[in-house]
Formats: structure tokens, sequence, C-alpha cells
């Protein structure tokens, strides 16, 4: 976890009085020594003080930024032998806001972001995950929806991405990350019927009455440009 004495290593901040709307997505950190393939960080949203100390590592972040965040986005993890389930991560995100309106005076919003190989990942765990969470915090769904993950969606369900999807309530959906394992979707890893697919069916996915949400995650800032087109000319979004 972050904390004030080794924020500066990781973060750096522009002198300028430039306010600008970000997305805070920050997992903790941790040794990475002899891994060289990717790693899935542990998430213990079922333990009250690691969720008091992923609060402090956010707020550390936050405070060294001195802009709050438009979002805060996280993860629900592992399942952790069951420890790690829907109530305890609908808990975690409820003690989130309520610290966060107490340190701050004003509201944010959560976006949670499905992800393979964490209990959170296709359209029946999302569906499952958003019954529970709005049946049981009815105020919060607002300020609480779903990023989806377009290439974690796929990477789950390549034969049946099309029925996930559609098992994805409309009304949990904040927005999308668009990109091929991090880079402009091209369809070498994410075949173009599946964009197509998704082009033709973003006007059902979008609520209205809420704004929705195109990120596209993407590792290099001229790829950055080219998915910004994409999204504009093959997603018509």
């Amino acid at each position: 976890m972050i904390n004030k004495g080794n924020i500066d290593k990781l973060y750096t901040k522009n002198n300028d009085s430039i306010k600008i709307n970000y997305i805070l997505h920050t997992d903790p950190v941790f040794r990475r020594n002899g891994i060289k393939s990717s790693c899935i960080s542990k998430l213990n949203w079922f333990n009250l003080s690691w969720v008091n100390d992923f609060i402090k590592h956010v707020f550390n972040i936050i405070d060294f930024l001195e802009i709050k965040p438009y979002s805060i986005e996280i993860h629900p993890g592992q399942s952790e032998n069951g420890k790690n389930n829907v109530l305890a991560f609908s808990k975690a995100i409820k003690t989130i806001h309520e610290r966060y309106e107490e340190k701050y005076d004003s509201e944010v919003k959560i976006f949670i972001e499905n992800r393979t190989k964490q209990y959170i990942q296709d359209g029946r765990d999302i569906r499952s995950f958003w019954t529970y969470f709005k049946d049981n915090y009815p105020d919060l769904q607002e300020k609480t929806g779903i990023i989806l993950d377009i290439q974690q969606l796929y990477t789950v369900n390549k034969e049946n991405f099309e029925s996930e999807l559609l098992k994805i309530p409309k009304e949990c959906l904040f927005g999308l990350h668009i990109h091929e394992r991090h880079r402009t979707p091209s369809g070498k890893n994410i075949p173009l019927n599946i964009w197509e697919f998704i082009a033709d069916k973003i006007p059902d996915l979008i609520e209205n009455e809420r704004q929705f949400h195109i990120l596209p995650e993407v590792h290099h800032s001229k790829q950055a440009e080219e998915t910004y087109k994409f999204c504009k000319e093959f997603l018509k979004i």
C-alpha cells in the first residue's frame, strides 16, 4: 500500500493549477521479484482492516495530487476460498463511499471492472452482483456501476460472448473499456464481428439519463488517439 513516505516514488504532480476529471484506477502493488508473468493483486474486501488500509492508500494518492477524482475504479479480486464475495464486496463499496464523503465532503463515483480469474468476470457474475447490490444498497446505485472491459469479457467467453453481454443489466452499466490487450482494437485478438456486435448493441446498453463512459485502456498516447478514432468511426460512439 502507498503511504505518504513513498508516494513520490510512484507519482508526480503538475505544479500548475490544472483541474481535470480523472479516474483513479489503482490496486495495491507488491513485489514482482522473479515473476515474469502477469500477477493478480490480493484484494481482501472481506477484511475490514485491509479495506481501511486500501482507503488510506487511495486517499494518500488523492491528497498528493491535490485533485479529487471523478471516479475510483476497483476490481473484485479472487474469491479467496469464498471469503471474497458479492456481500463482502458490496459492504466494502459502501464503506468507501462513506469514508470518501466524510473526508472530502463530496460524492464520488465507484466504477467496478470485470476481470478474468476473479469472481466477477462474465455476464452472469455481473448480473448476480448487481441483483444483490441494488436490492441491498439502493441509495448507492446511481454512483456505483460496472465499467465493462470488453477484452476481459471476451477472454473468458470467446464462444458465448454475445449471450454473456446480453445478460448484463443495462441499469448497472456505466461504460466500456475499449482495447485489445491494451492496444488499439484491430481484430487480431477480438474478431471484428465481435466489435460489430458491440457497435450494434451499444444503443441498447446506454442508459439515456446517465452519462456513459468510454475508456480507451491503451498504454501509449498515440494509441489513445487511434482508439478514440476507432470508437468514433467503427463503434459510432
